[in-house]
């Protein structure tokens, strides 16, 4: 394209950048301070004054290079005598310290870091991250979900995500979303938190307390208190205590809506430190908190991160740099639908199909590593970002990006009992029934053992959390009924009211009728009323993959239950050329179906179907056998020609048939009536309807509360 055409382009991008991130915050360059001179104590007069003249200054600025604006306000700070030291941060905010000691951040971060300095996810942590196969991974302890807006008082955008998460993605799967709008005092009653996810603004500052401190790197993280009259004496605790400071940040005063580029004002207000956190906040054990202010996951803010980890949490989610508040929203939105399996229909990224199951944390970040964006801001699209990184750009007129990249990174709790947070949803990845066990295994993702009536796992409506051994990983269910509750239906895990993904126990009762020829009339009949039960949902193992079918490569083996039953009988007679030979059963006609090793050698029945679930529909083979001996079977009469002498002999009743993987179920998972076998031996079946078929197939059902997917995968 032609320079014209490029510069053209790049302005738009500049223009949806500014409107996108100026209001907001980031990442920059390294610090600088100078000296100003002065001392005292200052009254909310004087400080106000100093306010005011800094704003008024910004509104002279020509508000095309942000840098050059940060350079301005620095030198016009240190002409003030309100101020003891001052300057610029590594993400372009400008700070400064009055001379009593309170510290001052100017919001303009929107600029790069330096090269080199965002590392990738989960390269750099407060302690080395814990892995995710190294610990089990856990649900959080508490059902509260904040949701924090510091970005904008009633900004649409931020409404928009939580409105999302508030109404239908945490309600239901039972968390409490609670809806706060970021005012120090609305802050101050985050407690027991399982999750907090936070919108909003923050930068970079150096600590201004204790009068002597050398500099030491703050992260302000904003709040929407504004500073108004009186407003330093309500919180002159707070200030003194350095848990609060004082924040400017840009506010849009004519939006753009085509050439030139937006103007702002500077509005002051309030920030929270470290400090604040240690003081007021507290999480429940397992807990997470997802910060989508920039820098939030940078080393700057690593003593905020910190200090909510002494507060229990378990483990936090920020951003290295600047971010674009699309881009965020985007990449938590995609986190929270993953980890709850929602599968949001309206999502900008669609979910998958068939609907996914939910996946652990660690696992959802190594794969939104892997993700190109959907929506997100137009510098992400243009330079390919993924759902973990981001571009910001910054308001340079200019016709070229100039932008830095954000890294979605990922810090874990390391102190004893403070838990390890993993998904929002117990998961089953795997599911098997052993019938000759009466037992089912569930592999997946459940968290510890509760120990109390806060957890269940059903069958069929039926709770059987009683005969269920729970580890994190594995829960085992013995004595499964094998008839009437309990016996087939859905089977779902759930902790706190939080329900895992639903996997089915699918039954099947009917009866095949197997005859075998012996000579000519003469024919022996095997009944089976067999009862089959399986587990056939298809499932994945890792997220966005195909669902892989259950069994060993697909292939998976039924074996009749206990209360199945196998009759037998033998009758008719053929005229040979010697004789006249008549046969018939001896003994009783029942043969028993054992549930493993048969009691007795010489007597028993075994029934078995293998499934092919690697086609569509599902194909299947059987195999029959029966077996009774010891003095009992069939009893062979002959009368001899022409003498009618006759003698009888008792042989041992042994049948077996089998077919090829030419039968069929249907989409129903009905068992098709058909046929097999051969000349001499064969067995019939009518239709065999399915109770409880696996639900492998999507469903467009309304992701309201009270219409929650039945079966994720």
């Amino acid at each position: 394209m032609s320079m014209r055409q490029c510069s053209l382009i790049c302005n738009v991008i500049l223009l949806l950048g500014s409107m996108l991130l100026l209001a907001g915050c980031g990442g920059g360059h390294s610090g600088s301070g100078g000296t100003n001179g002065g001392g005292g104590t200052l009254t909310e007069q004087t400080r106000t004054a100093a306010l005011d003249a800094i704003a008024a200054k910004y509104d002279t600025l020509p508000q095309t290079n942000i840098v050059d604006d940060a350079n301005t306000l620095l030198a016009f700070l240190r002409t003030r005598s309100e101020f003891s030291k001052s300057g610029i941060a590594r993400d372009n905010s400008v700070w400064a310290r009055f001379t009593d000691g309170r510290p001052l951040v100017i919001m303009l971060n929107d600029v790069p870091l330096k090269p080199g300095a965002a590392q990738a996810i989960r390269a750099r942590s407060i302690h080395p991250t814990r892995s995710a196969s190294g610990d089990a991974l856990e649900i959080p302890a508490s059902n509260k979900v904040y949701l924090v807006n510091t970005r904008e008082a009633n900004d649409p955008a931020v409404t928009q995500v939580f409105d999302r998460l508030e109404n239908n993605y945490l309600p239901t799967s039972s968390y409490q979303p609670i809806v706060i709008e970021g005012t120090i005092e609305h802050l101050k009653v985050i407690n027991n938190a399982g999750v907090l996810y936070n919108i909003g603004h923050a930068g970079l500052g150096y600590k201004g307390l204790p009068r002597d401190d050398p500099g030491t790197p703050e992260y302000a993280f904003g709040t929407l208190t504004p500073r108004t009259p009186g407003s330093d004496s309500t919180y002159n605790t707070e200030l003194t205590n350095g848990e609060v400071g004082y924040l400017i940040e840009p506010t849009i005063v004519d939006r753009v809506t085509g050439m030139p580029l937006s103007r702002y004002k500077l509005a002051s207000g309030y920030f929270i430190t470290d400090l604040f956190v240690a003081k007021y906040w507290t999480f429940s054990a397992n807990s997470l908190f997802i910060s989508d202010n920039c820098d939030g996951g940078s080393a700057e803010a690593q003593p905020f991160i910190q200090a909510c980890f002494n507060k229990g949490l378990a483990a936090y989610l920020g951003w290295d740099n600047a971010v674009a508040n699309s881009d965020a929203n985007e990449s938590a939105l995609f986190l929270f639908d993953r980890i709850l399996g929602y599968n949001d229909l309206s999502a900008a990224r669609q979910p998958e199909h068939p609907q996914q199951r939910p996946f652990d944390y660690f696992n959802i970040l190594d794969q939104m590593a892997t993700l190109p964006r959907v929506s997100g801001s137009t510098a992400g699209t243009i330079l390919g970002t993924t759902l973990t990184t981001s571009f910001s750009i910054d308001s340079v007129g200019y016709g070229f990006i100039h932008g830095g990249k954000a890294n979605l990174k990922d810090f874990q709790n390391q102190a004893e009992g403070k838990g390890n947070f993993g998904l929002l949803n117990p998961t089953i990845s795997n599911a098997v029934m052993i019938e000759n066990q009466d037992q089912i295994v569930l592999q997946g993702t459940f968290g510890s053992d509760p120990k109390t009536d806060s957890h269940a796992v059903l069958i069929g409506g039926k709770d059987v959390t009683a005969q269920t051994t729970w580890t994190q990983e594995r829960l085992t269910i013995d004595n499964v009924p094998v008839s009437g509750a309990g016996s087939s239906g859905d089977i779902s895990v759930s902790v706190r009211g939080h329900v895992s993904n639903v996997v089915q126990l699918t039954s099947w009762r009917g009866t095949f009728t197997a005859v075998q020829k012996r000579n000519g009339a003469e024919i022996m009949t095997t009944t089976y009323n067999v009862h089959l039960r399986g587990i056939l949902n298809f499932l994945r193992g890792t997220p966005g993959k195909d669902p892989l079918p259950p069994g060993a490569n697909g292939m998976l083996g039924l074996r009749s239950e206990v209360d199945s039953t196998t009759t037998y009988d033998a009758s008719g007679q053929e005229d040979l050329e010697s004789d006249l030979e008549t046969i018939s059963r001896v003994g009783p006609a029942d043969i028993p179906v054992p549930a493993g090793e048969p009691a007795d050698p010489n007597r028993y029945s075994i029934f078995g179907i293998t499934l092919n679930l690697n086609v569509n529909p599902p194909k299947f083979q059987l195999g029959a056998n029966a077996t009774a001996g010891d003095g009992k079977g069939i009893l062979v009469t002959h009368v001899y020609k022409p003498t009618g002498k006759t003698d009888t002999l008792i042989y041992p009743y042994i049948v077996s048939v089998s077919t090829d993987f030419s039968k069929s179920l249907d989409a129903n998972y009905n068992i098709v009536a058909g046929s097999g076998g051969n000349d001499r031996n064969t067995i019939t079946w009518g239709t065999i309807t399915a109770t409880s078929p696996p639900k492998n197939a999507d469903t467009s059902a309304s992701r309201s509360p009270a219409a929650r997917p039945s079966s994720r995968r």
